[in-house]
């Protein structure tokens, strides 16, 4: 996880510039459709996080203008959503195993498999659906890597490390204010603040 701040991110940090040009429009709940999009994988974002993803945009916006409240309000919103059942931990486990190892032999493809079946494996597992979405960034499918990230912020909103990587894909995509933004968030979940 090096190299998260690009340095269209690290100029706005530094100078202190946050623009807030971009307004998001409060969205109603979407109904659950399965997102297929990924390179010949299958892998889907879950219908909980089709109802978290305004909230998750609402936390975005609420760094972008420094509302706690809203911040704190999504968050409320995010912890009322039904998460996806367990499933087979031991499996699931092996697998994101064998995705981290493949990531650290530079099998990206290979990665991308494991992490995906064993989301399949344990859709509840935020640190697999995390790894997924890091892997994708590895390959360069920010758009896909963002959906995944979005399951890992409705099953724990607080995760930095998701914040970081959603903040890194979405800077790689040139959406400059949704990036500050989730870097903002990961500082404010991190657990050394300093």
């Amino acid at each position: 996880y090096k190299n998260y701040v690009s340095g269209i991110v690290d100029r706005y940090i530094y100078d202190g510039v946050i623009e807030d040009s971009i307004k998001i429009a409060p969205t109603p709940t979407p109904t659950p459709t399965p997102n297929t999009d990924f390179k010949n994988k299958n892998y889907s974002i879950s219908a909980q996080t089709e109802l978290a993803i305004p909230h998750i945009r609402s936390m975005l916006e609420g760094a972008r203008v420094n509302d706690l409240n809203q911040i704190s309000s999504a968050l409320y919103d995010l912890g009322n959503i039904n998460l996806p059942a367990r499933g087979d931990r031991e499996l699931a486990r092996a697998l994101n195993d064998e995705g981290l190892a493949a990531l650290k032999a530079n099998d990206i493809n290979d990665a991308i498999d494991k992490f995906t079946n064993g989301v399949q494996a344990d859709q509840g597992d935020q640190e697999i659906v995390n790894n997924l979405g890091y892997a994708l960034i590895k390959d360069n499918q920010y758009d896909q890597a963002i959906y995944a990230l979005m399951n890992t912020l409705t099953l724990a909103p607080t995760r930095s490390a998701a914040w970081a990587n959603l903040g890194y894909a979405y800077a790689k995509l040139g959406k400059e204010d949704d990036s500050v933004s989730a870097y903002l968030l990961t500082y404010r979940f991190s657990q050394s603040q300093q």
